[in-house]
């Protein structure tokens, strides 16, 4: 399944607070009926010059055909510094015509540190 996400999000290190949006494009490799794994490059954007790059490997389990809650580890690379992370979020997909897909995401980066980055869009995908 490969998707393209586009989203918003805030975030939080000690007490300071910055909003932006992301854009990015996973792909997920379904092996069994509940599990998967992929692998994820996000671009997050800020006011200003702030920009990160994360990559994360995501695994996820399938509750059911719908519900996907998902773990991964990685890493946001920002400026001249990379921080590890680990994601969690889950996700509803509807399935569309013709392999096409459309799933909401809810995600939160727990960030080397103790920054956190949390993140909500809409993924448009299409399964092969």
């Amino acid at each position: 399944h490969l998707a393209v996400f586009v989203g918003g999000g805030v975030e939080k290190d000690h007490g300071h607070s910055q909003t932006g949006t992301a854009a990015g494009i996973k792909y997920d490799y379904q092996f069994h009926d509940r599990w998967s794994a992929g692998i994820a490059l996000e671009r997050l954007y800020g006011k200003g010059t702030n920009r990160s790059l994360v990559v994360a490997v995501p695994m996820s389990f399938h509750a059911n055909e719908q519900w996907r809650l998902f773990l991964a580890p990685g890493f946001e690379h920002h400026e001249d510094e990379d921080k590890a992370l680990i994601r969690a979020g889950i996700a509803y997909e509807w399935e569309l015509k013709n392999g096409w897909s459309l799933s909401p995401e809810v995600m939160a980066d727990f960030l080397e540190g103790g920054a956190k980055t949390y993140v909500a869009g809409l993924a448009i995908g299409h399964q092969f």
